[in-house]
C-alpha cells in the first residue's frame, strides 16, 4: 500500500491502524486465493478488477485512518504546548503588577531615606522589621523565594534569604533598572545577588520618593520568582504519562529553560523551534520524536521574554493513548450522518460509495458465474458453485454477517 511519505513512516506506531490494516490484508489474501481457485475451477468470473479496486480502497481507508489519528495527536500536542506557555505568561503578568505595587510602598521608601547603608544608625533593628514585612508579603503570594532591597550603588540592605551572604551586587541590570523609564525590568539569567542559582527569574524596579521614575532614586527592589515551582505545577496538569511525552519551555533561542522531566530533556539543551509546521519528526539523544512549538498569545499585551512552549513525544508512544470508542451506531445511521454532514471531507463520503460499487460488481460477477455454471457441463461444477458461495461469503460486509 502507498501512503504519503510522513504518514508511511508513522503508521507502524499506530496500533489501531495496524490492526485494521491486518484485517484488510487478510481479506486481500483471501481474494488472491479465491481468485486463483476461481481460475483453476473455471468458476466463470474474472476477479482482477474487483481485487484491484478492493486493494485501492484498502489503501485509501488506511491512509485516511492514519491521517485522522495523526491529526488528533498533533492537535493535542499543539494544545499542550500552547497552554503551557500561555499559562506561564498570564501568571507572570501578575508579577509585573506586584513589583509596581511594592516599589511604591511607603514603608520601603521611608526605610531607604532613613537607612541608605548598612552603617546607618538604627539599621539593624529596622532591617528586622522590614524583613518581616517582606516575609509576610512573600507568604501571602507564595510565588517569591526572595525579596531584595538595594541602594542605588548595589549595596544589599535587606532580603528574605538569610542564608545568602552576598552584601553587594555588581550586576549589569542595576544600570538598566536605574536608567529605564519602563514600569519594571524582567530578567531570566544569572544574577550575582543570587549566586546559588545558575539562572533565576527576577522582576526589578527602582524606588523613588514620590513614585516618579524621573525622580532621585532611593533604591532598587527585586522580586525573585519561584520559576521551577511554577513550571512544575503547569507541566503536571498537562502531561500524559502514557505517551512518555516531555513538555518544555524554550527561550527565544530554543534553549530549554524548564522541562517536565529534566532527565528526559535536560535544561540547557538546544532544540529546534517548530512554529511554521503542524509538527516535525526530530531526533534527540538517539531517539525519534514528534515535536511541536507554540509561541504565546500574550496576556493583556504582555508577551514576556519571547519564550515558547515545546512538546516532544517519542514516536513509539505517540499513539499509545488513542482509544477506539464504540457509540453503538447502526450502519444505516452512520451512513446517513456521513452523507448529510458538512463535517466530513468529500473523499471520506465517497468511501462507502466505492465500497458499495465493489460489492455490486462482486454480486454481478457471482451471479454471472452461477448462470454459467448452470449451463455448463463442467465436471467441476459442484466445486465451482461451492467456490462462488465462498467468494460471496467473503465479500459480504461485516455488518451483514
Amino acid at each position: 500500500m502507498n501512503y504519503s511519505k510522513n504518514l508511511s513512516s508513522l503508521i507502524k506506531y499506530m496500533e489501531p491502524v495496524i490492526q485494521s490494516k491486518q484485517q484488510l490484508d487478510g481479506l486481500e489474501t483471501n481474494w488472491d486465493t479465491l481468485s486463483l481457485l476461481s481460475q483453476l475451477g473455471d468458476a466463470g468470473m474474472n476477479m482482477d478488477k474487483i481485487k484491484n479496486d478492493f486493494t485501492a480502497l484498502s489503501a485509501e481507508l488506511i491512509s485516511y485512518y492514519g491521517s485522522e489519528l495523526l491529526e488528533k495527536v498533533v492537535a493535542e500536542m499543539n494544545s499542550k504546548a500552547q497552554v503551557s506557555v500561555d499559562i506561564v505568561i498570564r501568571n507572570l503578568f501578575e508579577r509585573t503588577a506586584d513589583i509596581g505595587f511594592l516599589a511604591t510602598d511607603e514603608a520601603i521608601k521611608e526605610y531607604l531615606l532613613n537607612y541608605p547603608t548598612i552603617y546607618s544608625q538604627g539599621y539593624q533593628e529596622n532591617n528586622t522589621k522590614l524583613k518581616k514585612r517582606f516575609i509576610e508579603y512573600a507568604k501571602k503570594y507564595s510565588v517569591y523565594f526572595d525579596i531584595i532591597l538595594m541602594n542605588p550603588h548595589g549595596d544589599i540592605l535587606s532580603r528574605i534569604d538569610s542564608s545568602n551572604t552576598a552584601l553587594k551586587s555588581h550586576d549589569k541590570i542595576l544600570h538598566q533598572i536605574i536608567s529605564t523609564n519602563e514600569e519594571y525590568i524582567e530578567t531570566y539569567k544569572y544574577h550575582d545577588f543570587l549566586p546559588q542559582h545558575d539562572k533565576s527569574l527576577v522582576y526589578s524596579y527602582k524606588v523613588t520618593q514620590k513614585g516618579e521614575s524621573s525622580e532621585n532614586i532611593l533604591g532598587v527592589l527585586c522580586l525573585c520568582f519561584r520559576f521551577e515551582d511554577e513550571m512544575k505545577g503547569v507541566f503536571n496538569n498537562l502531561i500524559n504519562p502514557q505517551t512518555k511525552e516531555c513538555l518544555t519551555l524554550l527561550d527565544d533561542k530554543g534553549v530549554v529553560i524548564a522541562s517536565s522531566d529534566k532527565y528526559h530533556i535536560p535544561l540547557g539543551a538546544s532544540l529546534e523551534i517548530i512554529l511554521d509546521e503542524p509538527y516535525k519528526i526530530v531526533t534527540f539523544g538517539g531517539r525519534d520524536y514528534l515535536a511541536k512549538s507554540s509561541k504565546t498569545n500574550g496576556y493583556q499585551g504582555f508577551y514576556g521574554l519571547g519564550w515558547h512552549g515545546h512538546i516532544m513525544v517519542p514516536l513509539e508512544h505517540a499513539f499509545s493513548a488513542i482509544e477506539e470508542e464504540d457509540f453503538n451506531i447502526t450502519h444505516k445511521l452512520l451512513l446517513a450522518i456521513l452523507q448529510h454532514s458538512d463535517l466530513f471531507a468529500k473523499s471520506l463520503k465517497e468511501i462507502p460509495l466505492q465500497a458499495a460499487d465493489i460489492q455490486n460488481n462482486l454480486n454481478r460477477a457471482i451471479w454471472n458465474g452461477n448462470v454459467k455454471q448452470n449451463n455448463s457441463i463442467n465436471t467441476n461444477k459442484q466445486f465451482s458453485k461451492a467456490l462462488l458461495q465462498e467468494i460471496k461469503k467473503t465479500g459480504e460486509p461485516y455488518y451483514k454477517r
